[in-house]
């Protein structure tokens, strides 16, 4: 990513706390980004506002990349408001969910997981002795909600439920009907939910309380291929943060072990964890009744 030569109107918002500023400049430390995310759906009390790119520079700064129409230069006040709900979202995070999002973006795109230092080292910007330095920047950025806002031209009308599953059944010569009937399926248990967000249909459940958010199944198109998966690190921090037992997703997890494509598998060389778990789609559509009913003990040891 480059930042682009003045304008004569405003091409970046700092957001300062509660301050956001208009910028013609970015400032120096968040030059040299490196893509940690280019689809990362934001949500906040289980509603959806936008998916963004995220980018972190070596002084552990953040750019917020955001889907943002700007009229006649200026960004208008509905944007300013999803900059605000967006920043207040990412001040509850720390390096630890930049690092799960480091590592779900390199493994789709390289078949190799890496963390934001792993990204640096790799490109020469920063050693590995520079790793604690990196992540105090990092959550020192977060929780001050220190962040630097890029307005793109927004993608055409998103794609409906029916293209999406056309053109992602079609990059793995599936039958489109056996991947409606097998969301529709999951459709049926109370609190789970299938929604398109970009190149996503993502499959969630919402807890006891109505308003934490669990994705369960991933579908994901990609330039040349679709991919299923599964996030368990993603999972259980969801459940974490929103106060639920973790152990309650053991079963499920485990359950997903039966139609992982063990090609894929890439287990962390650091602790042996998975943290993107590829399924095999025609074995998991034939597994749908059991499917339901994991999910349906996993709702119930939720709310027990």
């Amino acid at each position: 990513m480059c930042f682009g030569e003045k304008t004569g109107r405003s091409a970046f918002i700092a957001v300062r706390g509660t301050e956001v500023v208009r910028l013609n400049d970015p400032p120096p430390i968040y030059e040299n980004p490196v893509c940690i995310g280019e689809s990362v759906p934001i949500s906040a009390g289980g509603r959806y506002i936008c998916d963004v790119g995220l980018y972190v520079s070596p002084a552990g700064a953040i750019t917020v990349c955001i889907p943002l129409m700007l009229r006649d230069g200026d960004v208008p006040s509905d944007g300013i408001l999803t900059i605000r709900r967006i920043a207040d979202v990412m001040c509850r995070w720390t390096h630890e969910q930049i690092d799960e999002i480091a590592a779900d973006h390199f493994y789709q795109r390289d078949r190799q997981a890496a963390l934001v230092i792993d990204a640096m080292a790799s490109r020469g910007l920063l050693g590995y002795s520079s790793k604690q330095a990196l992540y105090d920047s990092i959550d020192q950025a977060l929780s001050d909600s220190n962040l630097l806002f890029v307005p793109t031209e927004p993608s055409s009308a998103p794609m409906s439920r029916r293209e999406f599953i056309r053109t992602f059944s079609a990059n793995r010569g599936l039958d489109p009907d056996d991947l409606t009937e097998f969301v529709c399926e999951l459709e049926t248990i109370g609190g789970v939910v299938a929604v398109v967000r970009g190149s996503q249909l993502i499959v969630s459940y919402y807890g006891p309380d109505g308003s934490s958010i669990i994705p369960l199944i991933y579908f994901k198109i990609l330039p040349n291929r679709s991919d299923v998966f599964v996030l368990p690190l993603t999972i259980r921090h969801c459940l974490e943060k929103n106060g639920l037992p973790v152990l309650a997703a053991t079963g499920l997890l485990e359950f997903f072990i039966r139609f992982a494509d063990k090609d894929l598998l890439n287990p962390s060389p650091v602790d042996g964890r998975v943290a993107m778990l590829y399924l095999k789609p025609d074995t998991l559509f034939s597994g749908v009744k059991d499917l339901v009913s994991q999910i349906k003990s996993f709702a119930c040891a939720l709310s027990s």
